[in-house]
């Protein structure tokens, strides 16, 4: 560098002073850089670690929808919460009941997930599995499957199967203690998965209200303290399970970063922002998400990674 700079008429002393200059500038700042990283992970880890250490344990369980308890101290704290046997309205079992699923709406068309065992990013590149079918054949084949990841209708699909849950249901009915009935058309997610279904490890660019309408599905979940102790290495995924994380943790000498937690029905997960979290059927199921809560929640308009 000091020799082009000399052969474009700068003296040699000079030169060679803005180019030692400038070295000593550069490792300063890489230094301090990796200083500072090193303290913002000291910092998130340990923040973690009081999160887990509350007398109630990682999450929080309640029997009632409060709202100036839920957004006061779980919403706005970026905590998750349990509310058991707690779905609102009430009869929302029964609109989303199997048998009146298949009996009523069974002719129309739907779109699901199709091929998702044969293929190893299901969930990062799930365009190409995408695939219409009517909805009583898929009802059929998800309470008569075995243990399966082949097919899945996920929020993913929401766009398409819209129309139908404005049919099936109220969307502005749901949770109004916390969810804002106005803002509910393309913001409640319909999910209807067999036993085995999996959603890999990722975190949601918004609060996220999941609530288990029939049969039981078991959620791991780790703290979105937690992002410099796992291995995002593209988008929201992570590039390993949370279980082999905690894993390779343990047998480090470290403790485990994630906690389970498994909903029946009835049951409703808040998940928080930024919250890191996969999902395995247990049972063929019937699941209901949404977005459109009472509060600011368009975070997803500033991130950018």
């Amino acid at each position: 560098m000091s020799e082009a700079m000399m052969a474009n008429g700068c003296p040699p002393e000079l030169a060679r002073g803005l180019v030692e200059a400038f070295s000593l500038r550069t490792k300063t700042a890489s230094i301090q850089k990796d200083s500072r990283f090193d303290k913002a992970r000291w910092l998130l880890d340990s923040l973690r670690l009081l999160q887990h250490s509350a007398p109630s344990g990682p999450v929080i369980e309640r029997r009632t929808l409060d709202p100036d308890e839920f957004f006061e101290h779980f919403y706005s704290r970026n905590v998750p919460v349990v509310y058991r046997d707690a779905i609102s309205p009430r009869h929302l079992g029964d609109l989303l009941d199997w048998e009146r699923l298949e009996k009523t709406f069974g002719s129309m068309a739907v779109e699901i997930q199709e091929g998702r065992a044969s293929h190893a990013n299901f969930e990062r590149d799930s365009s190409p599995l995408k695939s219409m079918t009517d909805l009583a054949s898929f009802l059929q084949r998800v309470r008569e499957a075995d243990d399966t990841n082949d097919f899945y209708m996920t929020a993913r699909n929401g766009s398409a199967n819209a129309a139908l849950v404005a049919a099936a249901m109220d969307p502005a009915s749901l949770c109004p203690e916390l969810l804002d009935g106005t803002q509910a058309d393309g913001n409640v997610f319909l999910w209807i998965g067999p036993r085995g279904t999996f959603t890999p490890a990722h975190h949601d660019l918004t609060n996220n209200f999941f609530l288990q309408v029939k049969g039981s599905k078991e959620f791991r979940l780790a703290s979105s303290l937690a992002l410099l102790e796992v291995d995002n290495d593209r988008h929201c995924y992570l590039a390993s399970s949370l279980s082999e994380i905690d894993r390779r943790r343990v047998d480090s000498g470290l403790p485990a970063l994630s906690f389970t937690v498994t909903l029946g029905e009835g049951d409703i997960l808040f998940i928080p922002l930024g919250w890191w979290h996969e999902v395995r059927g247990l049972t063929a199921s019937i699941s209901l998400s949404a977005t459109h809560f009472r509060a600011k929640n368009d975070f997803y308009r500033t991130y950018h990674f």
